[in-house]
């Protein structure tokens, strides 16, 4: 079955009455016979708005063989199509622990409801990510393997009460060019060329799962993000931020006073962190929202991905 909307198809190989056929949604990712190439693909073909589980095998038909069940985030956001990789929060020193280092699979967004609070740690692998956003060579873990251009988005399941009164943020960060990979602890280098990171403000508390819609533009700028990037040197796991580059309407978030709505509590006013997991395992988002940090089980931070903009497929 190829990747058309709606295919007739024959249930039965070797028939020659045409008259049986039977019509197939394919590509659609509701099925494991009718699995689509990546969440993306499936909001741009059906228009779909339901954030649930859906059949993929990957960009570039890596998995056409084993699809995939993955978890979309399909209703708002910058157009949807995004897929849930991670998430994570601080339990302890030195905890959680990802399996192989990080780069294979931890846990499951199946087995629980991956929107919960907190559940169990979640890491897909990392060959299934490199396929979702279309890195050649996707089994391939070396850091110099090919790169490929993507774009993430963060968000968390509740919030620090110290720092603000509600779970009010989300970023999306795009442009980032390099080779993906989520190793224990060798943070990825910086982007090749420049990132746009967009934070956007949601108004009224976010539960985690109940979807407010696109929000609105709080900040945006360039972060430095990476290794060794503009003095900046964040270690941890995944694509680490920290400081800024430019910025709108001010240079430096400086945990909401430099942003269009300062939604925390005026409790800290340093720069821009934003981390998937730190040495620690701790992850941040410390942007307009105060400093949003998972320490002490408050919430887990949780990471999505899609290939870039200009990728019209998926």
């Amino acid at each position: 079955m190829n990747n058309l909307k709606g295919n007739w198809i024959d249930p039965n190989d070797n028939a020659e009455d045409p008259n049986n056929s039977v019509q197939k949604a394919c590509g659609d990712g509701k099925t494991k016979e009718t699995a689509a190439l990546t969440c993306k693909s499936v909001k741009i073909r059906y228009g779909v708005s339901a954030n649930k589980h859906y059949w993929v095998v990957g960009r570039n038909a890596e998995y056409a063989a084993s699809p995939k069940e993955v978890f979309c985030w399909q209703s708002s956001r910058d157009g949807g199509g995004w897929t849930y990789v991670l998430r994570s929060y601080y339990q302890g020193h030195q905890r959680p622990t990802f399996n192989g280092n990080g780069v294979t699979t931890t846990g499951s967004t199946k087995s629980t409801d991956p929107l919960q609070r907190l559940g169990g740690i979640y890491k897909m692998h990392d060959h299934e990510i490199r396929s979702v956003i279309g890195c050649a060579d996707h089994t391939n873990d070396a850091a110099n393997a090919p790169d490929c251009e993507f774009s993430y988005m963060m968000d968390q399941s509740y919030r620090n009460t110290y720092y603000s009164g509600g779970n009010y943020e989300y970023i999306i960060n795009k442009g980032y060019i390099g080779r993906w990979r989520f190793h224990r602890f060798q943070q990825m280098p910086k982007s090749k060329q420049t990132l746009a990171l967009s934070v956007y403000d949601m108004d009224y508390n976010f539960d985690g799962r109940t979807d407010q819609g696109e929000g609105r533009l709080n900040w945006s700028g360039e972060p430095y993000c990476g290794k060794s990037n503009g003095g900046s040197n964040p270690s941890g796991a995944g694509l680490n931020c920290y400081n800024t580059r430019t910025g709108t309407p001010s240079t430096s978030p400086y945990g909401g006073r430099g942003c269009y709505r300062n939604r925390g509590y005026d409790r800290w006013a340093g720069t821009l962190h934003m981390y998937m997991c730190e040495t620690n395992h701790d992850s941040y988002m410390y942007i307009c929202n105060g400093a949003q940090h998972s320490s002490h089980n408050r919430f887990a931070h949780r990471t999505w991905m899609r290939t870039p903009d200009k990728d019209v497929i998926g």
